[in-house]
């Protein structure tokens, strides 16, 4: 459900920041490669801020998804 916010209101936080250990793709896009022990290795593609982000299993799927967050 969508709230109507003043015109002026940011969201907290910044909006850019990439964590230390994931792959900048530019203006707070990044991809983070993460280790479970019953899953393995999987790729997190997020959105700037972590706002939005998804799950794949390969580093290919990961640029993918990322790819089509940045071009929407």
């Amino acid at each position: 459900m969508a709230v109507d916010l003043p015109d002026n209101v940011q969201p907290s936080g910044s909006r850019t920041d990439v964590p230390d250990w994931a792959i900048n793709f530019g203006n707070g896009f990044y991809i983070e490669i993460l280790n479970d022990e019953k899953q393995g290795i999987f790729y997190r593609s997020c959105t700037p801020g972590g706002a939005v982000c998804r799950y794949s299993e390969d580093f290919w799927r990961a640029k993918t998804y990322l790819y089509d967050m940045m071009n929407p």
